[in-house]
């Protein structure tokens, strides 16, 4: 397992001040792509429930597709 936070720190796409910065950030950062404002809305949402609503599965989806990119694009620069 690997941190992203700290990966785009070691990479030098951040610093260890704004290292806590979340998924849509760090696509924007690291992949120069924008993440929709309706994808951060749906962040917010109760996700205790027993059944999740479509936009919230779509949301988790997201979230797994950027995690494994930003980490691959971050793993593949040299220092």
């Amino acid at each position: 397992m690997v941190d992203l936070g700290d990966l785009a720190v070691d990479k030098g796409y951040c610093t260890e001040d704004n290292m806590g910065l979340g998924l849509a950030e760090l696509a924007e950062i690291v992949l120069k792509k924008k993440v929709d404002d309706d994808y951060q809305d749906v962040g917010i949402r109760r996700w205790d429930e027993e059944d999740l609503s479509s936009n919230q599965v779509k949301c988790a989806c997201i979230d797994g597709f950027l995690a494994l990119e930003i980490g691959r694009v971050l793993r593949e620069q040299k220092n």
